[in-house]
């Protein structure tokens, strides 16, 4: 009996601390934006960095009262996104990041579209991203979020739509269909 339980926490033991590792594995890259006195995100960061605060309250407040365009939306589900790959440039300080992505994000996931296929960097206000994601991007503006079909850009759409985000989305992947 004494083994049996000797046994068990052991294993309780193994499980609890593969998972402890597992679950804190990553843990984003911060700084101090002093412009608003606040904390911010910085370098190669996960969808899920974005649902703490101070972040939460933006990201869920504009993700929910985004409505996106029914009709490019299916126009873009016409088209093959399973080559698609999308990097983003992001100021967790920035208003454009704060009204564009979480909007972007709700239209990805209405697209079924995997977030495994997207990198999310945050930079500072220099827009320098301190880990990760190449310099030779050219990143002047955040947000960026820059389209690759088998690793090659197709194009970009920086701070804001030039229409909304369904039809720049929509009008990259036609381009290079």
């Amino acid at each position: 009996m004494q083994i049996k339980i000797f046994i068990l926490f052991i294993l309780s033991f193994i499980f609890f601390n593969c998972t402890k590792n597992i679950v804190s594995s990553h843990s984003p890259q911060k700084g101090f934006d002093e412009k608003k006195n606040e904390e911010m995100l910085l370098g190669k960061i996960f969808l899920d960095d974005l649902q703490f605060v101070p972040y939460k309250n933006w990201y869920e407040e504009t993700y929910q009262k985004y409505i996106s365009n029914e009709v490019d939306l299916s126009e873009i589900q016409k088209i093959i996104l399973d080559d698609i790959t999308i990097e983003i440039a992001m100021g967790t300080w920035c208003s454009d990041t704060r009204k564009e992505i979480p909007a972007f994000v709700k239209i990805l996931h209405q697209l079924n579209f995997s977030l495994e296929k997207v990198n999310f960097f945050c930079v500072d206000r220099t827009k320098q991203i301190p880990l990760g994601f190449p310099q030779e991007k050219n990143i002047e503006s955040v947000p960026t979020i820059i389209f690759y079909k088998h690793g090659n850009e197709l194009g970009r759409i920086v701070e804001s739509p030039n229409e909304t985000l369904e039809k720049d989305f929509l009008k990259i992947l036609q381009t290079h269909e």
